[in-house]
């Protein structure tokens, strides 16, 4: 009886020790913070996509950052044409929504789930549009497909996108 008392206690410390290793790895996987994405070779789908379709002028002062929270995690900001967002809204089938419908983590994306860059500042402004996939869920991708949400400013042509996609 005193043996399986020693061996339950020994199993039960080294499976707390091992967690209390496991818990803070598993966090600091989920919130590393993110990349810089300066090759236009490794831009997100929708960016190179858009790209092809108006040419490489369909965008001025692109920045991307690459999320860690996921593996085609993507927030990104550029100057865009009207007609840059019209074929955004194609590739990624996103409708046109309320500013109260935008999921709160575009605006302050938690800090557990990856740094951002100094440049993605989304205002809210009277003249802005904002689109979303159907089925776009914050950090939950669950289709095969491109989803998105978006805020576009029309007077500024400033576009800021956060999409994931799993492919």
């Amino acid at each position: 009886m005193r043996y399986r008392l020693q061996t339950l206690l020994l199993m039960f410390l080294f499976v707390a020790v091992f967690l209390s290793g496991a818990v803070p790895f598993v966090r600091w996987l989920n919130s590393r913070p993110g990349l810089t994405v300066t090759d236009s070779s490794h831009w997100p789908h929708e960016l190179r996509e858009i790209e092809t379709r108006l040419g490489s002028d369909a965008f001025q002062d692109v920045q991307v950052w690459h999320l860690y929270s996921g593996w085609f995690d993507y927030v990104w900001r550029a100057k865009a044409s009207p007609e840059a967002v019209k074929i955004l809204r194609v590739v990624t089938r996103m409708n046109r929504i309320q500013q109260t419908q935008v999921p709160i983590q575009f605006w302050e994306m938690p800090s557990d789930w990856s740094d951002m860059p100094d440049w993605w500042d989304p205002k809210r402004t009277g003249a802005a549009e904002f689109y979303m996939s159907p089925t776009f869920i914050p950090r939950i991708v669950h289709s095969d497909r491109l989803d998105a949400v978006a805020m576009y400013d029309p007077d500024q042509q400033m576009l800021y996108v956060w999409s994931q996609w799993d492919f």
